[in-house]
């Protein structure tokens, strides 16, 4: 069972480093560079950014993670986050996932290299 859920829908478990995390600072728009190549600004707040890998996925769970992308613009996504070691519930939206289709395997057509990049849409 994966702790991954979007828009409601487990997703499968990702690959062992499949999820990269990133916070990242909001800048204000009076940030700039001065005449002396400093920085100057306001960090507004801060956002999650979640990278996410599959090295295989079946079809069933490919579709099952477009229709849940594609559901609403701004979604609930479920992910276990490192900072705090408990699973959280923040909304987010999508990137356009990537995927290759492999030809027939064992009898059924599978996607691999699943990948798809999620961004929070309120600042903490």
């Amino acid at each position: 069972m994966s702790d991954l859920k979007f828009n409601n829908v487990e997703m499968p478990s990702p690959d062992i480093e499949g999820i990269s995390i990133a916070t990242e600072p909001i800048w204000s728009k009076n940030t700039t560079r001065v005449a002396n190549g400093s920085m100057t600004g306001d960090i507004l707040g801060w956002v999650t950014t979640l990278d996410i890998t599959w090295t295989k996925m079946t079809t069933a769970n490919y579709k099952a993670m477009l229709a849940a992308l594609k559901s609403a613009p701004f979604f609930p996504v479920n992910f276990l986050n490192p900072d705090t070691d408990e699973i959280e519930i923040r909304t987010f939206y999508t990137s356009a996932p990537k995927a290759t289709l492999s030809d027939m395997a064992l009898g059924y057509r599978y996607y691999k290299q699943v990948s798809v990049s999620l961004v929070q849409q309120d600042v903490n």
